[in-house]
């Protein structure tokens, strides 16, 4: 017995509106896109860019109805479910643990048959890579000490591997950070760097992913060795849409540096926090 594809769309599967997604459905797009540079002698050199063209889906369905005439309020209930406001999710039975975050929707005019049956064509226009289920839960930082560096400067910051922030420090067993009073330590590759600052490492387990960063505080934020001054003192900045806000109004003007300095890249990611500033992340896990 085969089991029949179900999409889910704002959060509502497709056979609860009595309609039979077909068997096979059309996917394209999706490729990295790469910049083109032609080279003397040499052909054309391909650089690729940091994102992806769209991914499109094209889904037959079809619905077949006892009472003559139903057909096309089944109709006006697909174009309801497709067109109201929502998640903007679109997920697929066949395709477990991973979902599309749509852009655009469109579905053909009806067609009939005999007033008792009924097919139509969705199309979903995706941005280009699929997203990880829970990736865009918040990672939540409770550190509330400072940063530990090695000699070369960078954050000693545990990690359980998989994308999970952990915001435990290192320290030789018995030692504390605070040895002197000028709050320096020194010992076994370990040094209390900046009462003002604290850090933590974030693992990316996927490709380059676009987070959206909730920050309370003001200062200047420091992810990769890339610096990002927020001068509001509350505000949530969505990379992948590259805007800024606080409940309804725009503080664009209140963010100095690029959003792509803020992607995550593969592995670890390095972040430095000035003192007086919380940040959590949603990553939105994203797979090529």
């Amino acid at each position: 017995m085969s089991i029949r594809e179900v999409i889910t769309y704002h959060d509502r599967p497709s056979d609860t509106l009595g309609i039979v997604v077909d068997g096979f459905f059309e996917e394209s797009g999706g490729q990295p896109v790469k910049r083109t540079f032609s080279v003397v002698r040499s052909g054309d050199l391909y650089v690729p860019e940091n994102y992806t063209e769209d991914t499109k889906f094209s889904i037959s369905v079809h619905a077949h109805r006892e009472d003559p005439g139903s057909i096309h309020r089944c109709y006006l209930h697909l174009r309801k479910w497709l067109f109201k406001k929502g998640t903007e999710e679109l997920r697929f039975r066949s395709r477990y643990g991973i979902f599309y975050r749509v852009k655009k929707v469109e579905i053909t005019p009806e067609t009939q048959k005999f007033f008792r049956a009924g097919t139509w064509k969705i199309g979903f226009t995706c941005y280009g890579n699929a997203f990880v289920e829970d990736g865009d839960k918040y990672l939540h930082n409770d550190i509330t000490t400072n940063l530990l560096a090695d000699s070369s400067g960078h954050a000693l910051v545990t990690s359980s591997g998989n994308g999970i922030l952990v915001s435990d420090m290192y320290l030789p067993e018995g030692e504390s950070p605070l040895s002197n009073n000028d709050g320096i330590y020194d010992g076994e590759r370990i040094k209390y760097l900046n009462k003002s600052l604290y850090g933590y490492t974030v693992i990316n387990p996927y490709g380059i992913s676009r987070p959206v960063y909730r920050i309370e505080g003001t200062g200047m934020l420091r992810i990769n060795g890339n610096d990002i001054t927020v001068s509001c003192p509350s505000v949530i900045i969505d990379t992948m849409r590259m805007v800024a806000y606080k409940d309804d109004s725009f503080m664009n003007g209140y963010i100095k540096g690029n959003y792509e300095d803020m992607w995550l890249q593969p592995g670890e990611n390095e972040i430095v926090v000035p003192g007086g500033m919380t940040v959590d992340i949603a990553p939105n896990w994203e797979v090529y």
